[in-house]
């Protein structure tokens, strides 16, 4: 399935879990992704978000009493989702199943797949949170990742996230890299630390 339920909690008002959505498209895979992709120049197909609408419909009937207060859109590169993709799958998440009005609706960025109209627009479809794949601030380590971005470009979009109106925008940070000093790593750390709400290490 391209839709995943998580059960998390229970509340007052029954169940609550979150919905994760899985983008499995790359304009590069990265060597270190154990996770499911197919490398892509064009974006994400159009078909592939008609059957994730069609998969979330379809698995409806199974969660009912189930209230949803997040969606996580994962990958894959999700910011190769064109707004509208976007606003579809949010739309037919809403239109199937319980989610709360206030519900986290997360998506991954990739700061080479995602410009400012893009960033502003996932805001202005209802994405209320980003997780930036900033991984590095130091050249040498991305390129050791291979990465397509560089350490400006992955500050240009948490700014440029900002002032789209995110208030809770989080970063991945990777450790243990070929090279990687504790100097290196404190480097990448106090630059973003001002521009983030999180930061995930791994």
């Amino acid at each position: 399935m391209t839709a995943k339920r998580d059960c998390c909690a229970r509340s007052d008002a029954g169940a609550v879990g979150g919905l994760y959505l899985h983008i499995p498209y790359c304009l590069r895979k990265c060597v270190y992704c154990g996770f499911f992709s197919c490398e892509t120049v064009q974006g994400v197909p159009a078909g592939y978000v008609d059957a994730l609408v069609r998969d979330i419909e379809a698995s409806a009937h199974g969660w009912n009493g189930l209230r949803f207060d997040s969606l996580y859109f994962g990958g894959g590169t999700p910011s190769l989702l064109e707004p509208a993709q976007v606003a579809r799958i949010i739309s037919a998440a809403r239109t199937h199943l319980e989610v709360a009005q206030t519900a986290e609706i997360t998506l991954e960025l990739n700061p080479s797949s995602a410009g400012r109209d893009r960033i502003f627009g996932y805001r202005d479809q209802g994405v209320n949170r980003l997780s930036v794949g900033v991984q590095s601030l130091m050249k040498r380590e991305l390129e050791t990742l291979g990465r397509l971005h560089s350490p400006d470009q992955a500050l240009l979009s948490l700014e440029t996230a900002r002032a789209a109106g995110f208030s809770s925008i989080s970063c991945d940070v990777m450790l243990g890299l070929p090279g990687q000093t504790p100097a290196t790593l404190q480097g990448t750390v106090s630059r973003l630390w001002p521009l983030v709400d999180h930061i995930s290490c791994y």
